[in-house]
């Protein structure tokens, strides 16, 4: 009985010995380790070179905070535009790409770390997008067609308009219900052929176009080059505003004001003909669009028997009386040049909008005359 408690012992000690070395040996296999992998280094930029590129953007005028070596919305919004203009893409983060394409020295560490292939923004990166799903749209005249029919059949009481109305859509949902379409209170294909009201060729998928046209790109300006419009402009007296970087209302009429006296169609927006106009540079992207023969104001041909439309204008004298009476006014705080000046302007739609006028800005002959000012015989003719 002993021998044999002993045998038992025996072979667990060894049955366990055995498991022990097969769990510790990285050869066999119920646990191969594998080699780790290389751990990913990560690219930073140094606090001397954020500080670096801040003062760089700083001078281009496409940054405005402080040089404090610190990433913030704004310097990150800075450097996607940098990016932008020097085809990297627009990650907002110094990577190894974008302190070369600046000229920012790279530390020893640095220069061991390859630039990423998806710093640049190639077509090769771009994922491919899907295409974009069509949806169904009605024309006016196919929505005209059924407020009618639906009129007819004393299911709508609304005005025909071609529009979709509340009262229209909820109508053509009872239509839909009672005829066993989707209730999407929307003329789409299935209610417009129960209508009877006849597709276009493209709603049926048939393609009228050339297909193979190019798709027009559109020209962007950015916010350096805002800036560098309204400083011209306020230099010209056209602009007296802020040097935001951003459209506004005075801003666009400004440039509007520029465009007509430079032989280019007021369209109010930094085209590329205006832009060339302005002397400000354009960025490499936009050199690639063309300029576009619709920014030009072309002569228009007159017609030998039809009179030229005449101007009104008025003298230095009326200026100056209108200067002097917006000055009593308290409307007006500059002096008497006679001169349309942006302050002139300005104080002109302030007694305009009071005295129920126009807010034009400009001394045509209403104003004058609600002003008391003395027309001159030419005026008179006007």
């Amino acid at each position: 009985m002993k021998k044999l408690i002993f045998i038992i012992f025996a072979c667990l000690i060894f049955t366990a010995t055995s498991f022990a070395q097969g769990t510790n040996d990285p050869t066999t296999n119920g646990e191969t380790i594998t080699e780790s992998k290389k751990k990913r280094v990560i690219f930073r930029a140094t606090k001397e070179q954020i500080i670096q590129v801040q003062t760089m953007l700083k001078e281009k005028d496409s940054y405005k905070g402080d040089a404090d070596g610190k990433f913030n919305k704004d310097f990150r919004g800075a450097i996607k535009g940098f990016q932008g203009e020097n085809g990297l893409k627009k990650t907002g983060t110094l990577n190894r790409a974008t302190l070369e394409k600046m000229g920012i020295e790279l530390t020893e560490k640095q220069k061991t770390i390859p630039v990423n292939p998806n710093s640049y923004a190639s077509a090769d990166n771009k994922k491919e997008k899907k295409p974009r799903k069509k949806s169904f749209r009605p024309t006016k005249t196919q929505i005209k067609e059924a407020q009618t029919k639906l009129k007819e059949a004393n299911k709508f009481e609304g005005e025909v308009t071609g529009k979709y109305s509340k009262d229209f859509r909820a109508v053509l949902k009872t239509y839909q219900e009672e005829n066993g379409l989707d209730k999407t209170g929307k003329l789409d294909e299935a209610t417009l052929a129960k209508m009877e009201i006849e597709l276009t060729d493209k709603q049926k998928g048939i393609e009228t176009g050339d297909s193979s046209k190019p798709k027009r790109r559109s020209f962007r300006v950015n916010k350096d080059q805002i800036t560098q419009a309204q400083k011209l402009l306020k230099e010209k007296g056209l602009f007296v505003g802020e040097e935001t970087g951003k459209y506004s209302k005075e801003f666009r009429s400004a440039i509007k004001d520029f465009q007509s006296g430079n032989g280019l169609k007021r369209k109010g927006s930094l085209n590329r003909a205006t832009l060339e106009k302005m002397g400000i540079e354009l960025t490499d992207s936009q050199k690639e669009i063309p300029v576009n023969p619709n920014d030009i104001a072309t002569p228009k041909t007159v017609s030998a028997d039809k009179p030229k439309r005449k101007i009104f204008r008025a003298t230095k004298d009326q200026i100056m009386k209108v200067q002097t009476m917006l000055k009593e006014k308290g409307l007006y705080n500059g002096d008497k040049t006679g001169k349309l000046n942006p302050a002139t302007r300005s104080a002109i739609r302030e007694w305009q909008a009071q005295n129920n006028v126009k807010k034009t800005g400009t001394l045509n002959k209403v104003t004058l005359e609600a002003m008391g000012i003395e027309l001159t015989d030419k005026q008179h003719g006007m």
